[in-house]
C-alpha cells in the first residue's frame, strides 16, 4: 500500500509492527501467520532493514492491502527500525512480532479484548511454544510468564516479564509517553522499555500460549555479547530497588546474575555468595508480600532459579553447585528430568559433558537438555 492511500485509509485498531533483516528463511510463515488473524482490523507495518536477500521480495508478493512494506535506506539494527515503525503506527494498538516467530490465529483477538477492558493495563503479553528451525515443537524447560500479579513482580527481578513477541501494548504510552525504545541497547530493548513502563503502568500476560517463538543458529541470542550484559545491569538494578522498595539490596546481584542467567556469557561468580543474595532478595520480597509465600507461581521460579544457578555453577564450583541442589530439595520437589540433567552435569563435568555432546543424535536428551541451557533465558533476547 502507498503512504498516499493509506493516510487516506480508515484508521486501524491495531499496528502489527515487524522488522526484518535478511530474514527469507521463514519470512513467509511468520507473514501468513498475521494474515490469517481471526481479527482484522490491523496494519501490518514492515521495517525492510536493508535486507541483502530475497526478504523484500517475498514482503511485496503479497497483495493484501493491510501491508505496508517501509525500506530503511541502511541497516539501522532492531530498535531503531522499531522506533521508525512507532513513529509511522497508526493503531491505538501495537503489536510486535519477529520475523521467524509465529502468531496464533487468535492471539490479536484475545489480547485486543483484554486491552479494551483493562484500561490501567499498558503492555499485555501471553505465552510461547518453542520451536525450531523446521517448526517442530520443542520440550525446553523455561519458566512460564507470570499472570498473578504477585508472581510478575517476583520474575521481574530475575527474567524479562513479558515475552517481546507477544507484546501488544498501547501506543500513546509506549511512544508519545515513554519515547520508545532506548536505542543505546542493541539487544534487550523490550526488557528495557518495559522496565520503564512498569514503573506507572501495569504490565500483565494472559495465561494462552499465542506465539511460537523459534530458536534456531540466527537467533538474536547467539550474538548476545558481554558489552550487552553490562547495560542490563542497569536495568536489573533499576528493578530490584523498585520491586524491593529500598536501595538496601545486595549490591553484587545486578552484576553476578547475568552471568548465571545467559549461559553464552562467561561462567564466574561465588556459588555462596549468590545463594546469601537469592536468600536476601526472597526474604525482603516475602516480607512486603506474605502471601508470595504461598503463591505456586513463584514457588515454581524459585526452583527454576536454583536450577539454573545449580547448572551455572557446576561447571566451576561443583560444591557450591550442589548447596543449590539442596536448597530446592529442602523446600520443594526437584523434577526427576531436571534432577537427571543435574546429575550428568554433575559427574561428567562440563568438558566431559560437551565431549559427550558431540557425540550424541540432535534429538537426545541431552542435546535438548543443553540447548534449554543455552536458551534458558530466551526472554531477554528477544
Amino acid at each position: 500500500m502507498s503512504m498516499e492511500s493509506r493516510t487516506a485509509a480508515q484508521t486501524p485498531q491495531v499496528t502489527v509492527l515487524m522488522s526484518v533483516y535478511n530474514g527469507e528463511r521463514f519470512l513467509r510463515e511468520t507473514v501468513e501467520s498475521i494474515l490469517r488473524q481471526t481479527f482484522t482490523d490491523f496494519e501490518f507495518l514492515i521495517i525492510n532493514d536493508g535486507s541483502t536477500d530475497s526478504s523484500r521480495d517475498i514482503v511485496r508478493s503479497y497483495s493484501d492491502s493491510r501491508i505496508l512494506l517501509i525500506d530503511n535506506p541502511e541497516n539501522m539494527g532492531l530498535t531503531r527500525s522499531l522506533n521508525r515503525g512507532l513513529a509511522l503506527a497508526r493503531g491505538r494498538y501495537v503489536a510486535r512480532l519477529d520475523a521467524d516467530d509465529r502468531s496464533y490465529s487468535t492471539r490479536l483477538e484475545k489480547q485486543v479484548a483484554f486491552l479494551d477492558a483493562s484500561p490501567k493495563v499498558a503492555v499485555l503479553g501471553a505465552q510461547l511454544r518453542f520451536i525450531d528451525a523446521r517448526g517442530k515443537a520443542l520440550r525446553i524447560a523455561l519458566a512460564k510468564r507470570a499472570v498473578d500479579p504477585v508472581a510478575l513482580r517476583w520474575h521481574w527481578i530475575f527474567d524479562n516479564p513479558l515475552a517481546h513477541s507477544t507484546a501488544l501494548f498501547r501506543r500513546d504510552v509506549v511512544w508519545e509517553q515513554m519515547g520508545g525504545y532506548n536505542e543505546q541497547f542493541r539487544t534487550s530493548q523490550d526488557f528495557e522499555l518495559w522496565s520503564r513502563v512498569g514503573t506507572e503502568h501495569e504490565i500483565c500476560n494472559l495465561p494462552d500460549v499465542l506465539v511460537d517463538f523459534r530458536l534456531h543458529e540466527n537467533s538474536v541470542c547467539r550474538h548476545y555479547t558481554p558489552v550487552d550484559k553490562i547495560k542490563l545491569e542497569t536495568v536489573y538494578e533499576h528493578n530490584i530497588r523498585r520491586l524491593l522498595q529500598t536501595d538496601d539490596f545486595p549490591r553484587e546481584f545486578p552484576l553476578r546474575w547475568p552471568h548465571v542467567s545467559m549461559p553464552l556469557i562467561k561462567r564466574t561468580g561465588d556459588a555462596q555468595e549468590m545463594l546469601r543474595m537469592f536468600h536476601a532478595i526472597r526474604k525482603r520480597f516475602f516480607a512486603l508480600y506474605p502471601d508470595a509465600a504461598n503463591n505456586r507461581e513463584i514457588l515454581d521460579h524459585c526452583v527454576f532459579v536454583l536450577t539454573r544457578c545449580a547448572r551455572h555453577f557446576v561447571a566451576i564450583d561443583r560444591p557450591g553447585s550442589f548447596q543449590f541442589i539442596l536448597e530446592i530439595l529442602r523446600r520443594s520437589r526437584l523434577p526427576l528430568k531436571d534432577l537427571g540433567i543435574y546429575a550428568v552435569l554433575f559427574f561428567l563435568g562440563n568438558r566431559s559433558l560437551m565431549h559427550l555432546k558431540k557425540k550424541l543424535k540432535r534429538n537426545s536428551v541431552l542435546h535438548l537438555a543443553k540447548t534449554g541451557e543455552r536458551f534458558s533465558s530466551v526472554a531477554f533476547l528477544k
